[in-house]
């Protein structure tokens, strides 16, 4: 059929006739050239592309040729391939051309490209997703061979070079209504925004944690034999590894670590035995890297990659001599004789199982939690270790939401948990069943009689005992930013229900660097990637504190929006990283006359904290600077250069007027506009922080301009008192400090801080 191509285009009676070896991108071709206003659909919105086929001719086995009138509807139809899904094989074709109207309603239509074959393994895994939605097809068009011979310049033909397929997402369903179509496009969309991995990665989790379970069990004999313990103890010993978090749920993605427990019997202790003996067997293991101990933590782990993927790992050291394999942890006597240490680590597996135990539908609350979680951290809320809310944090929260609509299906279940926690009246605990007491003595989290307990401002309250509060890191601040991130899926949430947006726009990325006009940003360096690896996570841990502490030496009147990503400067001979916070002044705050910013203690206080680190190494070294949003530096965005109109000016002199700055308001994005909207509403009360003012324990320093430093080092003269702007807009004054060239080990600044050089006003 090599020769057969005709193409007859008959522009009088709009219709065209196309020989079986055609091609698409011909026939498109050969109508163009004959018109402008006639085209033919071979994918269209609704219906078939075959409904467009009104003629064609047919060879029979007495070789008479026959058309439509005279082969009869039947034949007609068997050759069009019953309807869809191909086109006639082998058969010339008149196909019906359709007038262009002169407006029209664009769509847009993804499709992904294949550039590396894929799987076997992989495809299983594909079609294991796909059997959760019975009515979804993926369409691959493969590409190659001849077609990757044609030049595009010779047909028009996009995304040819270098693809070996595409593939296209379809769905279909007979049911009516909004909540049919969010429930059948829900699923094909978490497939291609990346929430789920592939096969040959599910496959390398598994070899890695039946790997590691064998390394932990010949640690044990080991331990075993070295204590003097039999040989017929020996051969009995045992230790087993459990996963929690969410993997153990269900809902990890793509590089997602894994949290793992190791159960060890009573004679194997968690400072030594695993923090040292274990320690330097993985650390002498070529499948391991960027091992890194951190036994001082509320929950001590070790932290490492196998064979390229995360791992947390956590022990508990139980009341048993043998632990037998299949041992249960969920009833209360595993924790009989365990500290608080080995309590809070049993914790992570029991209360995962307790979870998938108390929600109505495992598979509606798996597929909502990994919708919200991709939707945290694609807003910059996902990271306990920053004061926002982490896996299991999540995880209960969807569970509260599955358990108060226990029949609703995922989409309705994602707008619901918007409404529910907008509307929610922090500090009133979410829980998952009643708080269970035991007569083990471990205390549970009840704020009638613990004092710390009531200072919580978003308990999240864990369902196994002993029942903590697993949102502890919560402060005003990031509360704050949470409940303005709530309100944005709300809004979107109720758009998606009028037909007004689609699901795509809940998604959008957190705008950080465009949402505020001041940030701190904290500098980390170390004298090679291993002490960063150990040193950033250390400090990284402290940040939370140093908002906090603002908080508290501010009265709540500065907020903090810490971003839970670091960026780095490869371009610096020396290894750094740096993390970002937003800053503004509380919405609604009346600042009085004169009134001033001075956080020099607050950081002062908070560098002394985090250079205690027990683990502290000649090299490393972190700075606190004020930067406004046009000094950002440009490894931070992802060209690496800031948009044209972020640029840099000259100081100014220390006595100034300060006004909001406006020049960013002409198109504002739809996050920053609902984002205003949310400012100027009033706001529930959220139960700011009660924590005390402290004094500022930094010295004194001159405020005089002196010469220009080079070296910054902490010794450094720093200097920044701001007289606060008052609410009526009045002039204020503004004591700047001089214009400083710092460098230290290539770090260049234009301002230098160790506090906040700002008044609470937004101008840049």
């Amino acid at each position: 059929m090599f020769n057969l191509r005709f193409i007859n285009v008959d522009i009088e009676n709009e219709t065209t006739w196309v020989q079986a070896d055609a091609t698409l991108g011909e026939m498109y071709y050969r109508i163009v050239e004959k018109s402008n206003k006639l085209a033919w659909f071979s994918i269209r919105k609704y219906g078939l592309s075959v409904d467009n086929i009104v003629d064609a001719e047919f060879i029979d086995v007495n070789g008479k040729l026959l058309n439509r009138k005279s082969m009869g509807e039947d034949l007609f139809w068997a050759i069009t391939c019953g309807g869809g899904v191909r086109f006639p094989i082998g058969t010339p074709t008149s196909v019906l051309l359709s007038r262009t109207p002169q407006r029209l309603n664009p769509f847009k239509i993804k499709s992904d490209y294949v550039q590396n074959p894929i799987s076997k393994q992989d495809f299983e895994y594909i079609l294991e997703r796909m059997k959760e939605l019975e009515n979804q097809m993926l369409a691959f068009n493969p590409y190659g061979g001849r077609m990757s011979n044609i030049s595009e310049f010779a047909k028009p033909f996009p995304h040819r070079a270098g693809n070996i397929a595409k593939i296209q997402y379809e769905v279909n369903w007979n049911e009516l209504g909004d909540e049919a179509e969010n429930r059948f496009l829900n699923f094909t969309r978490l497939m291609d925004s990346g929430v789920y991995e592939g096969a040959e990665e599910t496959a390398k989790r598994e070899e890695v944690l039946r790997h590691l379970d064998q390394i932990i069990k010949d640690w044990v004999k080991q331990l075993t034999r070295q204590k003097g313990y039999t040989e017929k103890m020996v051969e009995e010993a045992n230790g087993i590894v459990r996963t929690f978090g969410s993997y153990r749920l269900g809902v990890h993605g793509p590089n997602a670590d894994i949290d793992t427990l190791c159960i060890g019997p009573s004679y194997v202790n968690r400072e030594h035995d695993f923090f040292t003996i274990l320690h330097n067997i993985l650390l002498g293991m070529e499948e391991v890297s960027d091992l890194q101990p951190i036994d001082d933590a509320h929950v001590p782990v070790m932290k490492f990659k196998f064979q390229g993927i995360s791992i947390d790992l956590l022990y508990a050291s139980v009341s048993l001599l043998i632990v037998p394999e299949d041992l249960d942890i969920s009833h209360n006597s595993v924790l009989y004789n365990t500290d608080d240490k080995t309590v809070r680590s049993l914790n992570g597996c029991r209360v995962a199982d307790q979870i998938l135990k108390l929600v109505p539908n495992v598979e509606n609350f798996c597929t909502t939690l990994r919708c919200l979680k991709f939707w945290a951290k694609r807003r910059g809320v996902y990271s306990n270790v920053t004061g926002f809310l982490g896996g299991v944090n999540w995880a209960l929260l969807v569970a509260q939401v599955c358990q108060l609509y226990p029949n609703a299906i995922p989409s309705m279940l994602v707008s619901r948990f918007f409404r529910v926690y907008t509307h929610w009246r922090w500090p009133n605990p979410v829980m998952l069943c009643p708080i269970e007491e035991d007569d083990l003595g471990f205390s549970v989290w009840d704020p009638r009689k613990c004092t710390r307990d009531r200072t919580h401002l978003m308990p999240i309250i864990t369902p196994a005992y002993p029942c903590m509060n697993s949102s502890y890191n919560v402060s005003a601040s990031t509360l704050h930013v949470m409940v303005e991130q709530f309100h944005f899926g709300n809004k979107v949430c109720e758009e998606i229900e009028l037909n007004r947006a689609n699901w795509s726009a809940l998604f959008e990325p957190c705008l950080f660097f465009e949402s505020y006009k001041n940030y701190l940003q904290v500098d980390i360096i170390a004298a090679d990637a291993d002490d960063l690896l150990s040193w950033r996570g250390w400090v990284e841990s402290r940040l939370r504190f140093l908002t906090l502490k603002i908080e508290r030496d501010t009265e709540a009147t500065l907020q903090c929006h810490p971003f839970p990503k670091e960026y780095a400067d490869t371009s610096k001979p020396f290894s750094h990283c740096a993390f970002f916070m937003g800053l503004q002044r509380q919405p609604g705050v009346k600042i009085q006359d004169n009134q001033q910013f001075d956080i020099r203690g607050t950081v002062d206080e908070f560098k002394q904290e985090v250079n205690s680190y027990s683990h502290w190494r000649p090299g490393m070294d972190i700075f606190v600077s004020h930067v406004r949003r046009r000094e950002l530096p440009a490894y931070i965005f992802p060209q690496g250069h800031r948009r044209q109109r972020q640029l840099r000016h000259t100081p100014q002199p220390s006595s100034t007027t300060l006004n909001r700055d406006t020049q960013d308001s002409s198109s504002p994005s739809s996050e920053r506009r609902s984002k205003r909207r949310h400012d100027d509403a009033p706001t529930e009360d959220t139960g700011p922080s009660q924590l005390k003012k402290q004094a500022s324990v930094s010295p004194q320093r001159t405020e005089t301009d002196g010469p220009i430093m080079q070296g910054l080092t902490p010794e450094s003269p720093v200097q920044l008192k701001v007289v606060m702007e008052s609410e009526d807009g009045a002039n204020t004054e503004s004591m700047r400090p001089p214009s400083i060239s710092m460098e230290h080990n290539a770090i260049r600044s234009s301002r230098l801080i160790a506090l906040l050089g700002w008044n609470g006003d937004d101008s840049e």
